[in-house]
């Protein structure tokens, strides 16, 4: 009669090893989770178990997946352009990538795109931006110039750049017996314009084309620099528009460039503005920043982590060498990027092989502006003094050319 409550006794020992042995396999966590009363204690462990692999830390989990990520183009013109590239980056990585044209003004902040492009950074909230200075599109950047920095935080990328200088025309400036090779500095940009000016009867134009609110707000944009440059340029006032043939020089960027050529016959091409200072012989094109990349800070970890891959593979080179960013025909201001267009586009592009990079100019002091625009809207004596009182002293004289 004994032997049935030992073999009961036998039957419940094995299911008590059983079920140990399946909670001995769980992960710490859930045995922590467990009621206090279901949890083995220190006594009910194995001999040979050894203590020190016990913790009771939470191991780290991995960070969720990203699956969706939103960038907000505002130029609705690459539309089609950025939708290939997020198909062709969701076809890589199963992240799908919405690529939205317009963002609502009541749109609530959770609303607004992780990835965004940003025009401006006079009231950008640098804390509302990821710092981008550890990643792999910053790292790819021409220039640490580039950037958008507030606060501190380097919270924007430029996305491209528009540069600018002197349109010149070709064909003029070889009848007065030179090339757009023979300046590489502001005294031969002088000795250049002088010669014209003193003999504008001969040679039948002027060195400079008249003045426009456009040239007003690239002169702006040089400030302080540009005493030397504005002297020369404001000597020598030009009364004829740049596509009427009686003009040599003009400012303007690599838009008004491919413009002008589209809508004349017109030979043109572009050199940098020299103004007088140190090392011009190593000088690129000034540049405007046209667009920030930047990548909110308070979005989830996996929104960034979307985001941020998303950057890295717009300027990241394909198997092919191609870079997608050059989909966009927009210049980039990345050494792996190539698109290029206009002849100033292409000097852009080899100034960085060289590493000759671009200045990126900050926003006009809204005086020396208006004053440029009074001065442009009607040259005189005395709208030209009103910008030069706002301006520094130019240097001396400068040697002429070949000397």
């Amino acid at each position: 009669m004994k032997r049935i409550p030992a073999l009961a006794w036998i039957g419940v020992l094995c299911i008590s090893l059983l079920v140990y042995s399946f909670l001995g396999k769980l992960p710490e966590q859930t045995l922590t989770d467990l009621p206090a009363e279901t949890v083995p204690s220190s006594t009910e462990l194995a001999e040979d178990e050894n203590p020190s692999t016990q913790t009771t830390q939470t191991p780290e989990l991995p960070a969720p997946k990203p699956t969706e990520v939103s960038y907000y183009n505002r130029e609705p013109e690459l539309q089609p352009a950025w939708e290939a590239l997020a198909r062709e980056f969701s076809g890589q990585t199963g992240v799908k990538v919405n690529i939205i044209s317009s963002v609502p003004a009541s749109a609530e902040e959770k609303a607004i795109p992780t990835l965004c492009c940003i025009a401006e950074g006079g009231s950008i909230d640098g804390k509302r931006f990821l710092s981008l200075s550890d990643s792999v599109a910053y790292a790819n950047l021409a220039s640490p110039e580039l950037t958008l920095t507030v606060d501190g935080n380097l919270c924007g990328i430029a996305s491209h750049v528009e540069p600018f200088g002197l349109i010149y025309n070709t064909a003029l400036l070889a009848r007065a017996g030179y090339t757009g090779g023979d300046i590489r500095s502001f005294s031969d940009l002088k000795a250049v314009v002088e010669l014209i000016a003193a003999n504008q009867e001969t040679l039948g134009f002027d060195a400079f084309a008249k003045p426009t609110e456009k040239v007003s707000g690239l002169l702006a944009s040089i400030g302080s620099d540009g005493s030397s440059f504005w002297g020369l340029y404001s000597a020598h006032p030009g009364t004829s528009e740049m596509t009427s043939r009686s003009a040599v020089f003009t400012l303007g960027t690599a838009g008004d460039l491919a413009e002008m050529m589209s809508v004349s016959n017109l030979q043109l091409d572009m050199i940098p503005l020299y103004t007088d200072t140190p090392e011009e012989d190593n000088k690129g094109f000034d540049v405007f920043v046209t667009g920030y990349w930047c990548v909110r800070s308070d979005a989830r970890e996996q929104d960034i982590q979307g985001a941020l891959a998303f950057l890295n593979f717009l300027v990241s080179p394909r198997t092919d060498g191609t870079v997608p960013v050059d989909d966009l025909r927009i210049l980039a201001p990345y050494r792996q990027a190539v698109y290029a267009e206009t002849s100033a586009e292409v000097l852009f592009r080899s100034g960085i092989a060289a590493g000759k990079v671009c200045i990126p100019r900050s926003e006009p002091e809204e005086a020396l502006l208006n004053a440029l625009n009074a001065y442009c809207t009607a040259p005189s004596e005395e709208t030209r003094n009103a910008v030069t009182a706002l301006l520094p002293p130019a240097q001396e004289d400068t040697p002429q050319v070949g000397a």
